[in-house]
């Protein structure tokens, strides 16, 4: 028996990682500090892929940042210009950018990716003439080329804005 306490099987020392043919009934996790450290896909730089023990965003830090985003009411400020709205968002998203996604940023892309459709909802009331969906997509792109920085969580690739409206328009 190795020292973790597991049965030695024929392909592995360890059954705490995965064997092959064999599925897992449950996965050990913890969470500390709004990470939740459990079993995830890492890969060697070989890039070979093996199970590692990661930690990444927690369901409840999940939670937390949505109820954050929505408690904003962007879609409300309406008397505010783009930029102002963007320097008041900027510096706690960087934040999370920073804290949550040092690890495994792929995670917490759901929640930042909230603010995108916030920033669409804001566009078209903001601008009564935007108010049509394609119309709203088109200023959109043409925010976007101008100032392809001006959001923090814009930075990762899986968040940039094109990706959003791809989405919603149902365009490749």
């Amino acid at each position: 028996m190795s020292g973790c306490g597991c049965i030695p099987t024929r392909h592995e020392s360890c059954t705490a990682r995965t064997v092959r043919g064999v599925p897992r009934t449950s996965t050990p996790s913890s969470t500390y500090l709004g990470l939740t450290f459990r079993q995830r896909k890492a890969r060697t730089r070989n890039g070979r892929q093996f199970n590692s023990f990661l930690p990444a965003i927690s369901k409840n830090a999940l939670k937390k940042i949505s109820a954050e985003v929505q408690s904003w009411r962007l879609y409300n400020r309406t008397g505010q210009d783009l930029i102002d709205v963007a320097r008041d968002i900027n510096p706690i998203v960087r934040g999370w950018m920073q804290y949550y996604g040092k690890f495994l940023p792929v995670e917490d892309v759901s929640a930042l990716s909230r603010i995108n459709a916030y920033l669409m909802r804001w566009i078209c009331r903001k601008y009564k003439r935007l108010r049509a969906k394609r119309k709203a997509v088109r200023c959109w792109r043409g925010i976007v080329e101008r100032f392809p920085r001006m959001f923090a969580h814009w930075i990762w690739d899986a968040l940039r804005p094109e990706r959003l409206v791809n989405r919603m328009t149902g365009a490749v």
